[in-house]
């Protein structure tokens, strides 16, 4: 456990799964909360664009129509036909609209159907460019799991280093 005590890991996860419930995403509700020194700087929820129709209540959840996979496979999702904002990204940028800086601050992440996912890959970039230092979630039988967002540089170098490998040879 890092320098914060487990209760208040877990009560922020909560306060997260209670801003979850306000995503009007058919597939997946998730929530997240921004934290810096005991402090809730920011929160977010996935959802359309500000101002656009939300896909799953005003209009039909396009992957849905379209048979897209919810979940990651094989580290590849398409998004081709999503047009929700992840709510890491949407807690961001909230933060950013209220003039609060996030640098150095702790994410908290959780969904109302089920618990221990961890960013995608475009969070994970926009986490580390933002200077969020920690992120918690919870498994489903309530593990907690902390990851340290600069890990994420790693994990995408590697990855970028994989895809340099596999597209070796190809249109040759």
């Amino acid at each position: 456990m890092s320098e914060m005590k487990e209760s208040k890991v877990r009560w922020y996860l909560k306060i997260a799964q209670v801003v979850a419930e306000k995503s009007p995403c058919s597939r997946k509700k998730c929530g997240v909360v921004i934290v810096k020194n005991d402090a809730i700087l920011s929160t977010g929820y996935n959802g359309t664009v500000r101002g656009t129709l939300n896909c799953g209540t005003e209009v039909s959840c396009l992957k849905d129509l379209f048979g897209e996979a919810s979940y990651f496979k094989e580290g590849v999702t398409s998004y081709q036909y999503c047009p929700v904002v992840h709510a890491e990204i949407n807690a961001i940028i909230n933060a950013s609209r209220s003039g609060v800086s996030i640098l150095d601050s702790t994410m908290f992440f959780l969904t109302t159907e089920e618990h221990g996912m961890t960013p995608c890959q475009n969070c994970r970039r926009f986490m580390v460019n933002a200077g969020i230092k920690d992120f918690w979630t919870m498994t489903k039988d309530r593990q907690l799991i902390h990851e340290i967002v600069s890990d994420y540089i790693k994990m995408d170098n590697d990855w970028m280093k994989d895809m340099e490998q596999k597209g070796q040879g190809i249109g040759k």
